[in-house]
This record gives structure tokens, sequence and C-alpha cells, in this order.
């Protein structure tokens, strides 16, 4: 996208509803009636940004309907995002939420970042091509303007199906080189 391409809709993927909530108050987006992919799990939240130039939509993960818990982890982000993508056709996706920061990589509760790369910490294949297709390092969309203007952190965001880590993943989280830990990234 150039620089002069408008920006007419942004969908914001966030795993959860407490997440989401703020976002979803402050722009007054409401509830749709209808599915992603028709069975998706999948919530979606639309209103206009507030000068009214950009349709806005977040998409949560919905709700298990096994345990009544928030969607979390990458196989629910990867449907509600390409769910989302499909259906919604947005110009610019984003996707936020909460996430543990490293001090190492100075940061600090409440600190926003900015993904430059995404990884997976727990996808580990030890066979020959698959190791790197687990890790599976992807670039983010450069956005140094956006960094400075709002005065944001940046770094590799490293990502994972669960919440805690044990010494295999703390061992691919250093080899990533990882600012940011959280659950759907990659």
């Amino acid at each position: 996208m150039s620089d002069e391409a408008k920006v007419t809709h942004i969908v914001v993927l966030i795993a959860m509803e407490a997440e989401a909530k703020p976002l979803l108050e402050a722009y007054k987006l409401q509830q749709q009636k209808f599915k992603l992919f028709s069975s998706a799990p999948s919530v979606v939240y639309t209103g206009e940004s507030h000068n009214g130039d950009c349709r806005l939509s977040v998409v949560t993960n919905g709700k298990c309907s096994s345990f009544g818990v928030d969607n979390v982890g990458t196989t629910p982000a990867t449907v509600s995002a390409m769910a989302a993508i499909a259906e919604l056709k947005p110009c610019l996706i984003i996707n936020a939420g909460t996430a543990g920061g490293f001090k190492s990589k100075g940061a600090t509760i409440g600190d926003a970042f900015i993904s430059t790369k995404c990884a997976n910490h727990d996808r580990r294949i030890p066979i020959p091509g698959f190791t790197e297709y687990g890790i599976g390092f992807q670039d983010s969309t450069p956005c140094p303007k956006l960094i400075e203007a709002l005065n944001l952190k940046s770094g590799v965001v490293t990502t994972s199906n669960s919440l805690d880590h044990n010494e295999s993943d703390d061992k691919l989280m250093a080899e990533n080189d990882a600012s940011v830990k959280d659950m759907e990234a990659a």
C-alpha cells in the first residue's frame, strides 16, 4: 500500500472480549448479527472512526462452546483472521491485545509495542527444513511513522499456544530476539 492510499476499512483482531472492551466503548462499536464463515465463533463489531472517514471493525475470537471461555491461541486467531480477510475485505489489519514484554528489551508494564517480526517459540520440529518452518519468522509491515508519532516501542513478537513457558520456549524466545511474548501473533 502506498503512502497515498486511502484506508477506508480497518479490522482490529483481538482475542478476548475483555481486551476488546475499551476499544468497543471508545468507538461505540455495535455487535453484528452475522457470523464470519457462517459457523466460526468469531464476533464482529463495527462502526466508524471518530472523524467518520474510515469504517472500523473489531473481530474477537468468540467463546468456546464447550467451556464458555474466550477462544485464545494461534488456531482461533488464524480462523478469525482468515474469516475477517475473506468476508470483511479490510484495507488494514491490526492484531492487538495484551502480551508480556521482556525487561531485557526495555519493556515495562503498560508499554505498547509495534511488531517488526513475528515468530513461534513452541513449534519445535527437529527435522531438516521443518525447523525454520516451525519458527516461521514473518516480517511485519514496517510503520516507522506510527512508531515515531506515538512514541511506541518496537521489536519481535514471539507467540505460542501456552501462557506459561518452559526451558525450550525460553531458548527459542532468546534465539528469536523476542521483545514481546503473546498467544496470537504468528
